[in-house]
């Protein structure tokens, strides 16, 4: 992201301001501390902790509410710099077509060396997204398996609300929602970066610059960042099969 920063045609220090985004993550990450606190310190209080069969011993109750912060700290390290970097990708993606955009309007892509910029910027990007999806994938194959399975549990969990102590089945009903959120809210940025790099056609598209431009490398670059934006697919596949864009989420 720092090369593709001085690539930009005008600097914007906000959009490398993401201090907003870290309070929203941990702001969306207390239901889940709450969730994991009450349910560890209930079973602890109820003696419904097992271990091999056996009753934990009472002295042992202490580490569970650990456990459950331990649990709460990584995995909402992990989404939150998961997040982080699917939003940096679609953020400068967005700002790379606004600023396309911006040189539609002013008639200033049928200039050679702006329109060979701006392929070379979208080329660096796509790179970039598809470098990063390669690390980033292994959790977005399979998160959303979890958040299916949670569906499950919570449907199969409301049949025992007659038997199970009200606080206990609040409780579990609040941590199948926080999974829930929590996928869905991670899966967001990365149906965005899809949209972004779509986007760059239906600007270029939209412009009129080049049906009447003389040098004819400004048309075969106009050409390949069409076909580049059409046929780039970043999507993170579900189970290798179910690709993530703002359709699947009804963004």
């Amino acid at each position: 992201l720092a090369h593709l920063r001085k690539q930009r045609i005008e600097t914007n220090h906000e959009l490398d301001d993401y201090r907003g985004l870290r309070k929203k993550a941990f702001f969306f990450s207390i239901p889940w501390l709450v969730t994991l606190g009450f349910t560890a310190i209930f079973n602890a209080l109820h003696e419904k902790i097992l271990y091999s069969g056996n009753v934990v011993p009472a002295y042992q109750y202490s580490l569970f509410p650990a456990l459950a912060f331990l649990a709460w700290l990584i995995t909402s390290t992990c989404l939150a710099m998961y997040v982080t970097v699917q939003f940096s990708m679609a953020r400068e993606i967005e700002y790379f077509n606004q600023e396309l955009t911006k040189a539609s309007e002013e008639k200033k892509l049928k200039e050679h060396a702006t329109i060979i910029g701006f392929s070379t910027r979208q080329n660096d990007l796509i790179k970039l997204v598809k470098h990063s999806n390669e690390f980033l994938k292994s959790y977005a194959m399979v998160a959303p398996l979890f958040c299916f399975f949670s569906i499950i549990s919570a449907i199969y969990n409301l049949s025992f609300s007659s038997i199970v102590p009200v606080p206990y089945f609040i409780g579990l009903i609040f941590f199948m929602a926080s999974i829930i959120g929590w996928l869905v809210l991670s899966m967001m940025p990365a149906a965005k970066v899809q949209d972004q790099i779509t986007a760059t056609s239906k600007i270029l598209m939209e412009s009129d610059e080049f049906e009447g431009a003389e040098d004819p490398k400004v048309y075969q670059a106009y050409r390949v960042m069409i076909d580049r934006s059409l046929s780039s697919d970043a999507r993170i596949y579900v189970v290798n099969a179910f690709g993530i864009n703002s359709r699947n989420f009804n963004i």
